[in-house]
């Protein structure tokens, strides 16, 4: 379900599955960067540097 539908059809389990897809994305993410970070000991510099989703916000 894209964002677009959900901004067409508002209801509440459309909010319900963007806000848990949102969560599933962001642990993901998390889980990611740990990865990462012990697989490339210069990846902890990288993410100090760099958002993590949106540029200039997350």
């Amino acid at each position: 379900m894209s964002f677009a539908l959900i901004i067409k059809n508002i209801n509440f389990l459309n909010l319900l599955f963007f806000g848990f897809i949102i969560v599933i994305l962001f642990l993901k993410a998390k889980r990611e960067e740990k990865l990462w970070s012990e697989k490339t000991p210069s990846y902890k510099e990288y993410i100090k540097n760099t958002k993590m989703m949106i540029p200039f916000l997350l």
